[in-house]
């Protein structure tokens, strides 16, 4: 049975190291060379074999960390795109962003992301403008939460009314 949507892996580099994730796998295929990053060529060879693909995914990793991410983006414009990120980073280039659908990582307040992803402060408050950035240029903002026992029984954080 054909499918008409994929999800592409731009490269498995992250900028947070989750308890959840495969970060540390990660590190173990880092340090015996296997970190990867998806080629332009493999990226058209994906295209170019995928013609009747509507809906792409792209992730990672962390797909901001992706060098052409943007020229991935332009490639798949005639397709609906979705664009799962932690965050911490984000388009800055408002066309770019305007026909995308964004799926942000948020699993509660400051602590529990602290426990969850272990960032920092900082991050944290970046986290939540880029957000906000999101939803004033984006087609869409989604949140994201992985649920653990540390946000289980946690009040409702997300401050976003237009989600």
């Amino acid at each position: 049975m054909k499918t008409n949507s994929i999800l592409i892996e731009l490269t498995n580099r992250c900028n947070l190291n989750c308890l959840y994730c495969f970060e540390k796998k990660r590190d173990l295929y880092r340090d015996i060379g296997q970190n990867f990053h998806q080629s332009r060529e493999q990226t058209l060879k994906v295209l170019s074999e995928n013609q009747e693909i509507t809906n792409v995914t792209l992730s990672g990793g962390e797909p901001l960390l992706y060098e052409n991410l943007e020229k991935i983006i332009e490639w798949f414009s005639e397709k609906q795109i979705t664009l799962l990120t932690n965050g911490i980073k984000r388009i800055e280039n408002k066309e770019v962003i305007r026909d995308l659908d964004i799926v942000v990582s948020l699993d509660g307040d400051y602590d529990v992301m602290s426990r969850h992803r272990g960032i920092s402060e900082s991050q944290f408050l970046r986290i939540n403008k880029t957000i906000e950035w999101y939803i004033k240029y984006a087609k869409s903002v989604s949140v994201n939460t992985v649920v653990t026992p540390y946000n289980i029984n946690k009040k409702e954080y997300y401050p976003y009314e237009k989600l």
